[in-house]
């Protein structure tokens, strides 16, 4: 079994950060540890623990808010990675009737680790206040700071409050992403690939005409496209296709797409087999569909990328697979008829069925 995430709050990181705040205000390490490790401690799930070290924060370190927070920077100096993400949860706790001073701690905290959920509140109650802050944020000379200015208005954040406004103002987040699409950080880049690709699922035209007026001969500007794009490709949308040269201008032909196998127990992989012959002259993405069987005797489709290559004259294309059918927290497997179905450029060109087994 994997760690639980949440023990990434250990006691020896409880420890540590009690004698830094013991250090900068002189509150004793052992009530900051005894507080931390409360008789709730152990039932807290990872977002509960950090937060419940935030209020640890405002209740031992002595002062105003302001006070609390020039304390805590002192504090945080030392500190990266996840765990660091308590300090952003003391703006958000304790912060949200005092925008002013908590803007440059939103933006000084999220290079310890990202404030992309910390801001989502000041988003809900101060909107107008905020996107002025996003745009400065986007000019940073820093790149945790600009990744902020991205992912700090994803409309379907992760983990993150929903902030309504956010679904209703989507050419201004495509505007305000424009002067992030060529950033020299990838880290920035990626933030607003997901950042569209978030669009997408609720606004899919929007966004292919965001993509088509990049300039898809950067690299780097292909990558953040197509990954921003990539719900879009799974789901055969030929203008995201036609984007990317996947066009039907190839004759393929499927020679094979079989499994030796007719049952397979869950928790065993089936193996599997495709052959292709294609002719012509362009680009191909070649993709399978797993259509799973669900408990209401519906089915459910995902979709996972095989390959992308260039065609010129004629070409054979073979390859053995295997496809795992264990349970995940994320997906439940049930016995019955299943399928799976191979796409070339978003089209289906071959497909076979097979029985899960309890």
């Amino acid at each position: 079994m994997p760690e639980p995430l949440k023990n990434m709050y250990s006691r020896s990181f409880v420890e540590r950060l009690a004698n830094d705040v013991q250090r900068v205000v002189g509150t004793r390490a052992s009530t900051f540890t005894n507080a931390v490790l409360d008789s709730n401690w152990e039932s807290r799930e990872l977002k509960d623990r950090g937060k419940h070290i935030a209020q640890c924060f405002h209740d031992l370190i002595p002062g105003t808010f302001a006070q609390k927070l020039n304390s805590l920077e002192q504090v945080g100096e030392a500190y990266s990675g996840f765990t660091a993400i308590v300090f952003a949860d003391f703006v958000e706790l304790y912060g949200q009737d005092e925008l002013d001073v908590s803007l440059p701690y939103l933006e000084k905290f999220t290079t310890l680790c990202t404030s992309e959920f910390a801001v989502r509140p000041f988003l809900q109650r101060y909107y107008p206040e905020m996107k002025i802050a996003f745009a400065q944020w986007a000019k940073s000379d820093n790149h945790h700071v600009r990744r902020l200015a991205s992912e700090g208005i994803r409309t379907r954040l992760p983990w993150g409050m929903k902030v309504p406004a956010l679904f209703d103002d989507t050419l201004w987040i495509l505007n305000h992403l424009q002067q992030l699409v060529n950033d020299d950080s990838e880290y920035v880049r990626r933030s607003v690939a997901n950042n569209l690709n978030d669009i997408s699922k609720d606004q899919p035209d929007l966004v292919l005409a965001f993509a088509a007026k990049q300039d898809l001969s950067n690299p780097n500007t292909s990558k953040l496209i197509k990954h921003a794009l990539r719900g879009l490709l799974k789901q055969g949308s030929p203008e995201a296709l036609a984007l990317f040269g996947f066009q039907n201008s190839l004759a393929i032909k499927c020679l094979a797409m079989q499994s030796k196998v007719e049952h397979i127990a869950i928790g065993e992989r089936l193996p599997w087999h495709y052959a292709l012959a294609v002719k012509g002259e362009g680009a191909l993405r070649l993709e399978y569909k797993v259509h799973y069987l669900k408990k209401n005797g519906s089915y459910s489709g995902k979709v996972f990328k095989l390959s992308e290559t260039q065609v010129a004259g004629e070409k054979h294309i073979a390859q053995d697979k295997e496809q795992a059918f264990h349970d995940l927290t994320t997906r439940v497997h049930y016995p019955g008829t299943h399928k799976l179905e191979l796409i070339a450029n978003g089209a289906s060109v071959g497909e076979f069925s097979f029985e899960l087994t309890q």
